[in-house]
């Protein structure tokens, strides 16, 4: 408890984005409600696109950001609303471990690191990766809601975000790959 609360002193931005994580997925999951977690992700990135200095990261930032004034102007029944953000929403529980490895990674013990560094790995691509793929990319359902709210040519703004978001999750997909390759390759070459 005393590691917590000290680093909850250090980092509150970090703390603030892991809770905002977590009531976003709860209320994605759980309540099937979008239109406060959106609001709230959207004011985190926005605050972070002034915090961070990775160009990846603040091109996702203002993609999202698009994305969710989409959402939250278009005229566009609660459904399909509902239909169009869930694969954005649920890409954020790789965003949880990551939180947690940014604030604990000195703090706690390895095999704990190692966990939640697994748990954010296989979060990241079966959510960013596979589930975006399959929920937005190619699901047809998906397309027809996207495409019948038309007006100022959205759709067309629309799919360009979906697109760099899944490229971008594709870059990123590559660096965690390179970067897990890299410490395997250490390790064996340690035991040999």
């Amino acid at each position: 408890m005393d590691v917590v609360i000290r680093t909850i002193h250090q980092k509150p931005i970090e703390y603030l984005k892991l809770s905002i994580y977590l009531w976003s997925l709860v209320d994605t999951f759980y309540y099937e409600n979008i239109d406060y977690s959106s609001a709230f992700i959207t004011i985190i990135l926005t605050t972070d696109i002034f915090i961070t200095e990775k160009p990846d990261i603040k091109l996702h930032h203002v993609m999202a950001i698009i994305f969710y004034i989409y959402v939250n102007t278009t005229c566009m029944i609660p459904e399909d609303k509902f239909l169009i953000s869930r694969p954005i929403m649920v890409c954020e529980v790789s965003s949880i471990f990551l939180a947690i490895n940014d604030i604990y990674e000195k703090e706690i013990k390895p095999h704990y690191v190692v966990a939640n560094q697994l748990l954010f790995v296989s979060t990241f691509f079966y959510y960013r990766v596979y589930s975006f793929y399959i929920n937005s990319i190619i699901n047809s359902q998906y397309h027809e809601t996207v495409n019948k709210y038309d007006s100022f040519h959205w759709d067309k703004i629309i799919w360009s975000t979906l697109y760099v978001f899944y490229a971008l999750n594709l870059y990123w997909a590559c660096l965690i790959g390179k970067k897990m390759y890299r410490k395997i390759s250490r390790s064996l070459v340690k035991r040999e």
